[in-house]
């Protein structure tokens, strides 16, 4: 009698862990924790050097990184959460800090000097800036962060007006460049 063929059995799949750690790893932690890094330098030097500022050290340190390390991909998927995600969430808390009672209590004329000047901040940015060449969403960020309150609302501008990549980035060095 020929022998019958045993029915293939399948081993439950054996887990890998092969490889550096850092590949194991989910690959936002890397570019988070690099990000984490950079704000937490920038946050000291801004104490020791208080004239240029820890957001101006950052886009300092942020421009140096970008191009000591541009083959360094393993960062990218976490910079971009941080960009993108928690950033906007900064922001709003950042803006949590400058209440309407806090507004009252500074009264109608600095009201409408604040009024005033975001219309001349975006006014101006949006005549000047496309007799300059640069495109609308370009000078609606550089509006909004010498207007209202530098590289946050360049931020928050950026979301809602869907800008480049290169814009938002040039838009926040020139407004801090401008501050500082």
């Amino acid at each position: 009698m020929p022998e019958q063929a045993k029915p293939a059995v399948k081993e439950p799949p054996r887990e890998q862990h092969q490889g550096r750690p850092s590949q194991r790893m989910n690959p936002i932690i890397p570019g988070l924790l690099f990000a984490i890094m950079l704000g937490a330098l920038s946050w000291f030097l801004g104490g020791w050097l208080p004239r240029l500022g820890g957001v101006t050290i950052a886009i300092l340190l942020g421009i140096t990184a970008g191009n000591l390390l541009p083959r360094a991909t393993r960062f990218n998927q976490g910079a971009r959460v941080a960009e993108k995600q928690i950033l906007p969430i900064a922001i709003a808390l950042l803006g949590v800090e400058l209440q309407l009672a806090s507004l009252a209590t500074l009264g109608p004329s600095a009201a409408f000097v604040i009024l005033v000047t975001l219309i001349t901040s975006f006014g101006a940015s949006l005549l000047i800036g496309p007799r300059l060449g640069y495109t609308r969403e370009f000078s609606l960020l550089i509006g909004a962060g010498n207007g209202i309150c530098g590289s946050s609302a360049v931020a928050a501008t950026s979301q809602a007006i869907d800008a480049k990549e290169t814009d938002i980035g040039i838009s926040i060095s020139v407004v801090n460049l401008l501050g500082t």
